[in-house]
């Protein structure tokens, strides 16, 4: 028989480790000296230690071990358990192999811009939200323009705007200059009472809903940075990261400036990905 520090020894796992064990009913010692408490193993016993280590290394639980050690569980019981555990490293692999390729999508950045101006790219749950809003093909974007300026005077000059965000939605599926689907309006949290509405010279506005997005790429747009840039850096965190555009973007003004202080605006660029 071996003192628990020969068997450390032997076994090549720390005497800490085989104390915890023997305390959470894991792998006990063969004796224990009744006079003075010292541990005892024999090495017969090495064989089940080898495969609480082997389990371990797996990545298992010490409650699953223990339940796989001591109690008479059955094949179908075990490989549920492996097959949990190996859906799990796959879930993890996958989320590290995200990481790393937000990191590459950084470094690649870093090589063209500089921290400061590096386009942070976000991706979120959007829930649902109440839409009050006017659909409007714009034949230019100086037409577009004039439906912005109208919807963002009725949003100021209202109670609008302390109930709701200001939310551009472009359904164009290509830039059309001179036909750019685009829908205007604001986002509710949830659907309250308004009067009738209308933006002058457009329409009335109505209610809808801007449905969920369970993944929305996104990255904030500051005023005084060019928006196509922010755009390009959104399309090629998609692409490297493996991801495909399945819906129409959207616009989500934080904060606007007036129009001689275009700097102050701050915009949520947003666009609806799901995986390749």
């Amino acid at each position: 028989m071996y003192k628990i520090g020969e068997f450390s020894k032997i076994a090549q796992v720390s005497i800490r480790l085989l104390r915890y064990y023997d305390e959470i009913d894991l792998f006990k010692p063969d004796e224990i000296d009744p006079a003075t408490g010292y541990r005892y193993y024999r090495a017969q016993q090495l064989e089940a230690l080898n495969r609480i280590l082997a389990l371990r290394d797996l990545g298992l639980a010490l409650e699953q071990i223990v339940l796989l050690i001591h109690d008479d569980i059955s094949p179908e019981a075990i490989r549920g358990m492996l097959m949990l555990k190996k859906a799990q490293l796959h879930q993890t692999i996958t989320e590290e192999m995200a990481r790393l390729r937000n990191v590459e999508f950084r470094l690649n950045q870093l090589e063209h811009t500089d921290w400061q101006t590096a386009v942070d790219v976000v991706v979120k749950a959007v829930p649902a939200k109440s839409f009050l809003a006017i659909r409007h093909v714009c034949p230019s974007y100086n037409v577009l323009l004039d439906l912005f300026q109208a919807t963002r005077q009725l949003h100021s000059q209202t109670n609008l705007h302390r109930l709701a965000l200001h939310v551009c939605v472009n359904h164009s599926t290509a830039l059309e200059p001179d036909s750019i689907d685009i829908e205007m309006g604001f986002a509710f949290e949830t659907l309250v009472t308004s009067s009738a509405l209308a933006v002058p010279g457009f329409g009335p506005l109505e209610w809808r809903e801007l449905p969920e997005v369970v993944q929305m790429v996104t990255a904030i747009h500051h005023g005084d940075r060019s928006e196509h840039l922010v755009y390009n850096a959104l399309g090629i965190w998609i692409e490297a990261n493996g991801y495909r555009i399945a819906g129409p973007e959207r616009e989500v003004f934080h904060e606007i400036g007036l129009p001689d202080h275009p700097e102050k605006n701050i915009i949520e660029i947003q666009i609806p990905v799901i995986q390749k």
